[in-house]
């Protein structure tokens, strides 16, 4: 117990922090995993060491390696179930579209993003970076845009993601999102956070001459402030 809580809070500490639900559920996964295959592989180990050192080497014959072939195949077969239920019951409530609450509809460029907000906004806004002479103190070399697409907290989100071009790859990693954007097809991703923060993503698909300045920024902030933001523009 104590070297799982060590390794949630190393997880914590470290590692980029858990920026939406879905995220957390995934890391809170992976971690379970790691914890018992380090235990796994560490009685194998010792089983080893034992039986190599009082034991002698060991040679199966006849029924005795059967039976060893069969003990393996059983707990090879348990440990994929005890991956893949978990895996399948996540990748089920990761594709629930369930009481979507915004739509927003995200397209990738040569070399810009573009997005929009469905029945909250006539027209796509673009998301270029910012020249570096226009950035202040505090601003994020190759990170800032002009216009930044702004969210609620605590909304179910549904992003619809595409391309007008080439391939793109929409990467937000403090929200746990890497989509690929592909012209002509329209990939759907759900989105909960409740983070109040400015996230920001670039392409992460080499996409052509100035795939390197093609970033986009996600604001999260509270429904007043969100419907502020829709208001004004």
């Amino acid at each position: 117990m104590f070297i799982i809580l060590n390794l949630y809070s190393m997880t914590n500490s470290f590692l980029i922090k858990c920026g939406c639900y879905f995220q957390y559920q995934l890391n809170s996964f992976m971690l379970f995993i790691c914890v018992i295959m380090f235990f796994f592989m560490l009685i194998v180990m010792l089983s080893m060491v034992y039986v190599l050192t009082y034991k002698g080497i060991v040679h199966y014959m006849g029924h005795k390696k059967s039976k060893a072939e069969m003990w393996a195949f059983v707990f090879s077969s348990l440990a994929l179930l005890l991956m893949g239920g978990p895996s399948m019951s996540l990748l089920f409530e990761y594709s629930s579209q369930t009481e979507v609450g915004i739509i927003v509809k995200i397209i990738g460029s040569q070399w810009y993003w573009s997005f929009e907000v469905s029945n909250l906004m006539e027209e796509a806004i673009s998301m270029y970076m910012n020249p570096l002479e226009e950035l202040n103190v505090g601003n994020s070399r190759f990170l800032e845009v002009e216009n930044r697409l702004v969210l609620p907290s605590g909304v179910l989100v549904q992003f619809n993601i595409t391309s007008s071009d080439v391939i793109h790859s929409f990467a937000l990693p403090t929200l746990g999102i890497k989509v690929d954007a592909t012209s002509g097809l329209l990939t759907v991703l759900p989105l909960f956070t409740k983070k109040i923060g400015t996230h920001y993503g670039q392409c992460s698909e080499i996409c052509g001459m100035n795939h390197s300045f093609m970033p986009f920024c996600l604001e999260v902030t509270m429904f007043p402030s969100f419907l502020y933001w829709v208001m004004s523009l």
